[in-house]
C-alpha cells in the first residue's frame, strides 16, 4: 500500500519531493507495522500559482485519491513550524496566529 500511496504522491502536480517514513505513526508517537508518515514539500509557490495548486488544493487532491486505496486510512494536515510538531512538544492543533509555510505530513494506517 505504501508504494501505491508514493504513486499518487509522485504524480501530484506542485510537489517538489517527499520523504516516507514507514512503520511511523504521527498520531501515535509510536512504531507500527501497519503505519506510515509521508513528509511532503512544495514546489515554490511561483511555480505553483499560474495552476492554481495552493496547499488547500494540494491537500485535497491527496485526500481524495488516498480514500481510493483500498485498506488505508490516510489524512493529510499542515504541519506549519509554528504550532509544536516537534519532538519536545508532540503534536498539538494549530491554534490562531500567522502561518508559514511548511512541510506537510501525511499519516496512513492501514486498517
Amino acid at each position: 500500500m505504501v508504494d501505491k500511496l508514493n504513486e499518487i504522491i509522485a504524480k501530484t502536480p506542485g510537489i517538489e519531493n517527499w520523504v516516507t517514513v514507514g512503520g511511523n505513526s504521527i498520531f501515535d508517537g509510536a512504531t507500527l507495522p501497519n503505519a506510515a508518515t509521508f513528509y511532503v514539500v512544495f514546489k515554490d509557490w511561483e511555480e505553483r500559482v499560474k495552476s492554481g495548486d495552493s496547499q488547500n488544493v494540494i491537500l485535497a487532491k491527496l485526500r481524495g485519491q488516498f480514500s481510493q486505496v483500498s485498506g488505508s486510512d490516510g489524512c493529510g494536515f499542515s504541519a506549519a513550524g509554528d504550532f509544536g510538531a516537534g519532538i519536545h512538544r508532540g503534536l498539538s492543533t494549530p491554534g490562531p496566529g500567522p502561518r508559514r509555510h511548511g512541510v506537510e505530513g501525511f499519516a496512513v494506517r492501514d486498517q
